[in-house]
């Protein structure tokens, strides 16, 4: 992951207490190395996890526990040389399908990862209106800005049986897309329409309804010429609401590396104290050795 890579520049602290540890020989000295370069991954992916709740809005605990480290234990009493040493920090393959967007990842293809399985159409990015979902299907996102995918699935099923003006949807909102290029005589906008359940006028227009008490109106009706010429008279239907944006559609999107800047401040800062661990591992190398040498005597 791109977003990850860092130079942390320990080679001059290193280097700097090189010397002192020659009599204790080249195994002790790549031992410290290899063990202060644990704790400085260690101390920068701690560091780390405690900023991600500042760059990322709605993270859940999910998302905050993918960054781990990895250290190999026994490397420590294994390794001789300073080519031997390793230490590494890394993602959890689940959450790195989205977080890989926010370490440096720039470009998000249509259907990569998010609520586009539950659409016709997967090769697309869905943006979704909060107000729009919940005044049409009543449906909101939960605490970590998410949204179920029972949820989607539904508006998913509406958008597929398609969009009919002169039917209802069993008296349910429906959805429907317009598409670049599409007609749009409403000027509705590209995106993922609420279609509004229709009714009897007279239930669905309150205006209306208070004319009719007051004896200013009469129940409006709809007259047309059916099959065969035959004269039909019927009460007016209409829209029980107005269309809602669900989702803005586009081909891909594009993000920031929000979380990259953080990484990189917290490692720097965590490898600006690997002398000081040198340091200590030195001092307890000879306290060590003083003390075997007055055991000796």
């Amino acid at each position: 992951m791109t977003g990850l890579a860092v130079d942390i520049r320990v080679r001059e602290a290193v280097e700097a207490v090189q010397g002192a540890f020659e009599e204790f020989g080249e195994r002790a000295f790549a031992r410290a190395v290899q063990y202060s370069l644990n704790r400085v991954v260690i101390e920068g992916v701690n560091r780390f996890r405690d900023r991600m709740p500042i760059e990322l809005r709605h993270a859940t605990p999910f998302t905050l526990k993918a960054v781990r480290y990895e250290l190999d234990k026994s490397r420590l009493s294994a390794v001789s040389n300073l080519d031997d040493i390793a230490s590494a920090a890394f993602v959890l393959p689940l959450q790195s399908t989205w977080l890989k967007y926010a370490l440096g990842e720039e470009r998000r293809p249509g259907g990569d990862v998010g609520i586009e399985a539950y659409f016709p159409n997967e090769h697309q990015i869905y943006l979704p209106n909060e107000d729009g979902l919940q005044a049409s299907f009543g449906v909101r996102p939960n605490a970590a800005g998410n949204y179920k995918a029972a949820d989607m699935r539904l508006i998913g099923r509406a958008l597929a049986a398609g969009y009919d003006r002169n039917t209802s949807y069993g008296g349910r909102w429906g959805a429907f897309e317009i598409k670049r290029g599409d007609r749009d005589a409403a000027r509705l906008g590209v995106g993922v329409h609420a279609r509004p359940p229709r009714g009897l006028a007279i239930h669905g227009r309150e205006r209306l309804k208070d004319k009719m008490r007051r004896g200013k109106a009469v129940a409006p009706r709809t007259q047309f010429t059916a099959a065969g010429g035959r004269q039909v008279d019927v009460p007016t239907v209409v829209n029980m609401d107005r269309p809602r944006l669900l989702f803005l559609t586009q081909p891909d999107a594009t993000y920031k590396p929000e979380l990259t800047p953080s990484w990189e401040d917290e490692m720097k800062r965590a490898a600006f104290r690997i002398g000081d661990y040198l340091e200590e591992e030195l001092i307890e190398k000879m306290e060590h050795a003083i003390a075997k040498g007055r055991k000796s005597r």
